[in-house]
């Protein structure tokens, strides 16, 4: 949310909620308050690049918002039934995987299912869980008392990074009916994924470094790195690359 200070805008009105008013909003964007509220309230299907540029400039939004901007755009404006899109897992993905031997890897799908593993994360998760293909990332995450154990401190944030990605994958295919379906079950049973839902941050991965522990104690620090599946942009792999220790 941008504080209006930061922007240089002072008033004496006092404010019911946070943030830009809409004639604020409009302003910063250079475009005039009827045509944002048409466009806020759905009555132009469409925005040219150049406006939602403006509108991604004036709301200060980070890389993965602004291209989340452009696809809820792009979605709205297209006819017909949305595309779903149900690509399958390619056998140069499974290679790509089973070659980073020392690297766990997993690859989701559109809905944050896991779709396969490398032998390297079938070995770090055999103790957690040790059938992960076919489970879903976030379901596991939010319930599994396990991923709690394993992941610690960084939990919260996985998860939400977790949830963010999916709302990106939202916004490229609306209507997805494995997506429709994850969120309507899980804003009825998590606390947790609603008010990160509710949020509306996208994420196009996890990039962090983790410190993940084992059920018998032994910790490994790891960074994530988050790949895109170049003929399945519905496809991410997440790979777990072991921290160089400082002794090499």
């Amino acid at each position: 949310m941008v504080d209006p200070q930061e922007v240089g805008i002072t008033s004496t009105r006092r404010r019911r909620v946070a943030g830009l008013r809409r004639e604020e909003l409009a302003r910063l964007a250079k475009i005039s308050v009827p045509y944002y509220t048409r466009l806020e309230q759905g009555k132009h299907t469409t925005a040219s690049h150049a406006v939602l540029e403006s509108l991604a400039t004036a709301l200060r939004l980070p890389p993965a918002d602004r291209a989340y901007l452009h696809q809820l755009a792009e979605a709205g404006g297209a006819a017909g039934a949305p595309r779903v899109p149900e690509t399958p897992v390619g056998p140069e993905t499974l290679r790509l995987l089973d070659a980073l031997d020392r690297v766990p890897g997993i690859l989701l799908g559109p809905n944050m299912d896991i779709l396969a593993v490398n032998p390297a994360a079938r070995s770090f998760c055999q103790a957690t869980t040790p059938e992960p293909v076919g489970l879903n990332a976030i379901r596991w995450q939010l319930f599994d008392p396990r991923a709690r154990e394993l992941f610690g401190d960084d939990w919260a944030a996985v998860t939400a990074e977790l949830i963010g990605m999916l709302r990106l994958q939202a916004g490229r295919a609306p209507g997805h009916p494995a997506i429709t379906r994850l969120v309507d079950e899980l804003d009825r049973s998590s606390e947790f994924f609603r008010r990160v839902w509710a949020e509306h941050k996208v994420s196009v991965g996890i990039r962090r470094e983790l410190r993940m522990r084992r059920p018998d104690g032994t910790a490994t620090e790891m960074t994530v790195e988050t790949l895109s599946v170049n003929f399945a942009r519905d496809q991410t792999v997440l790979l777990f690359v072991p921290a160089v220790s400082a002794d090499g």
